[in-house]
């Protein structure tokens, strides 16, 4: 029996433990922090976006029965969002929206994103494992599952303090342009993966084109991530 759940978890991940292999189920079971959650986003990483939040807050504090908050936009299995959803501590009311497709970027679904490729469904139920698992999934992290160019209707302008842009690396340019004004005044944007050749093609670009509206900074942080501080709406 415990081989046949194992052969099937295997489907959604295995992990390796003292040398064996385990399914989803053990993998999920030694899961204490959203630090152990699979990814690509560095401790250093989560820690500099946990620093412009808390900046933020700082700056804008959250007025009575308004929430704070953040935007998730390529969230994977959920390692950012839960990096973002422990920035703040119970005194602020906050929530983090994902938006993903969970289906792997075009470019990436034979190698980074290959899970998404063999098992398209199997990426959105870990995701939902990890953030329910951490307690976080309903009352500090909610979902969107579609592509960018449409979750984007469903928000209003200035709705965001806080919103990191990591989704198709193909598509950086127009993520931004298209979530930037959900970005309220004194807020901040973080994109990642400077060091991909299109995703810097794109942050020159917005560096062009932004003058005035945004302060644009880049920052080393286990790689060369761009910072967005919103100046002005116009």
């Amino acid at each position: 029996m415990e081989t046949g759940h194992t052969r099937i978890n295997s489907l959604y991940g295995v992990c390796t433990l003292n040398g064996k292999e385990y399914g989803f189920q053990k993998q999920l079971s030694v899961i204490k922090s959203y630090e152990q959650v699979p990814g690509w986003c560095s401790v250093e990483k989560m820690r500099f976006m946990q620093e412009q939040i808390r900046d933020v807050a700082r700056r804008i504090p959250p007025q009575p029965n308004h929430w704070f908050e953040i935007l998730d936009l390529g969230s994977w299995k959920g390692r950012s969002a839960g990096a973002l959803a422990n920035a703040l501590g119970d005194n602020v009311r906050f929530y983090v929206w994902c938006v993903d497709h969970w289906l792997g970027a075009p470019a990436e679904r034979e190698t980074n994103h290959i899970q998404a490729g063999i098992r398209p469904l199997s990426v959105l139920w870990e995701f939902n494992q990890y953030m329910a698992h951490l307690g976080l999934l309903g009352s500090k992290v909610g979902y969107i599952s579609m592509p960018t160019t449409e979750a984007v209707n469903y928000f209003d302008d200035g709705q965001f303090s806080f919103m990191f842009i990591d989704a198709d690396h193909e598509n950086m340019y127009r993520d931004a342009m298209l979530y930037l004004p959900k970005l309220g005044v004194g807020g901040v944007a973080v994109l990642d993966d400077l060091n991909w050749q299109l995703v810097r093609r794109d942050w020159d670009r917005l560096n062009e084109e932004l003058v005035g509206k945004f302060e644009m900074e880049e920052h080393n942080v286990n790689g060369p991530v761009g910072r967005l501080l919103k100046l002005s709406n116009g």
